[in-house]
């Protein structure tokens, strides 16, 4: 797959396939990290750094909205919530990065009040005119939990 000048990456090579949005775009910049912290080969760095920039200054709302299109506002989904909290911290800790941190914290009580059921669960996702409220294990709870667990932890490490 391609990147692209603006440091983003298309869901898929065909046409038909080019639209850019958060998890993949998370789901990328994982990949490309954990490539190098297995290998120890950083000859892709540069191409990680213009993506994460690009996921950066893109894919968040001021209030700390992780959107799921990189150019427009609307819809919110809990993947690109999760996706973009397990990144953020990721990366935060792998690059000694405190302001990755505090992004994926901003992401974090943003999904809370935004996106969570006052039972608990996570809300599939919402556009400007309807919020789908399936609780769902997979989409939602599962990948809430980890991506909570995952800042939780980095928090009260770097606490310590």
């Amino acid at each position: 797959m391609s990147q692209l000048p603006t440091g983003a990456w298309y869901y898929g090579e065909d046409p038909m396939y080019h639209w850019i949005d958060n998890w993949h775009t998370a789901y990328n910049l994982d990949a490309i990290l954990g490539y190098q912290l297995n290998s120890g080969n950083t000859e892709f760095q540069p191409v990680l750094d213009k993506g994460l920039q690009f996921f950066v200054d893109n894919f968040f709302t001021p209030d700390g909205g992780p959107k799921y299109y990189w150019d427009r506002a609307y819809k919110f989904d809990i993947q690109s919530s999760s996706q973009a909290i397990d990144t953020l911290t990721l990366f935060s800790r792998e690059f000694r990065r405190p302001d990755l941190l505090a992004l994926a914290e901003k992401v974090a009580r943003w999904t809370i009040d935004n996106m969570q059921d006052s039972s608990g669960y996570f809300y599939l996702w919402k556009n400007a005119y309807f919020t789908n409220r399936t609780p769902t294990m997979h989409w939602g709870a599962a990948t809430m939990f980890h991506a909570l667990a995952h800042l939780l932890r980095e928090r009260t490490a770097r606490e310590h």
